[in-house]
């Protein structure tokens, strides 16, 4: 017996199996939002790293900007890498507060894992974003990330100043907890 079909049943379309995607870097400090930098590329420490030098030039660029006195990034695989290290350590040296940086350089300080509610971009940049950005709707990664750069320069500086108000709060009471858990702090 024998079906015949309207169809060819060896027929194949070919789709991609991820969706395209972008990643965001960006900087916070009381002065401003640095950045937005995109990587369309997965993340390894050679496109980190040239982000990174984009970081480094904007703020020598930036007269009115002073130089970083701390660079803090939390501990994924492409952060710690040998050749991130060594960028970090050439451009921040000591003021640089990473996972596993101190037993890279032996300076800087340690980042203490599991605790993403301590930095800017994770508890106030990301999701700021994403309530601006998402309702818009962008159909494409070259409209995702104009209106990324649009929703960066909407946040006015006072909010800023008053998120890294909010960190050096987070700060303290993490040194008053001896680096134990404590219950979250709003502002």
């Amino acid at each position: 017996m024998a079906i015949l079909g309207s169809e060819n049943p060896y027929w194949c379309e070919a789709k991609p199996l991820y969706s395209p995607k972008v990643t965001v870097w960006a900087a916070v400090c009381s002065r401003g939002i640095i950045g937005p930098f995109f990587i369309r590329e997965t993340v390894t420490s050679e496109p980190y790293v040239a982000i990174l030098e984009q970081f480094v030039a904007t703020q020598q660029v930036l007269e009115d900007r002073p130089r970083t006195e701390w660079f803090l990034q939390d501990g994924a695989r492409p952060h710690r890498t040998e050749q991130v290290f060594r960028f970090l350590d050439e451009y921040f040296g000591n003021r640089v507060i990473a996972l596993e940086y101190p037993k890279f350089t032996g300076a800087g300080m340690d980042w203490p894992p599991y605790s993403p509610d301590l930095t800017p971009c994770d508890y106030f940049l990301w999701g700021t974003l994403k309530d601006i950005v998402y309702p818009k709707h962008p159909a494409t990664l070259d409209e995702l990330e104009s209106e990324i750069c649009v929703a960066c320069e909407s946040i006015s500086v006072e909010t800023v100043r008053n998120v890294m108000a909010n960190f050096i709060l987070r700060l303290r009471h993490l040194c008053c907890a001896n680096g134990e858990h404590f219950e979250n702090i709003v502002m």
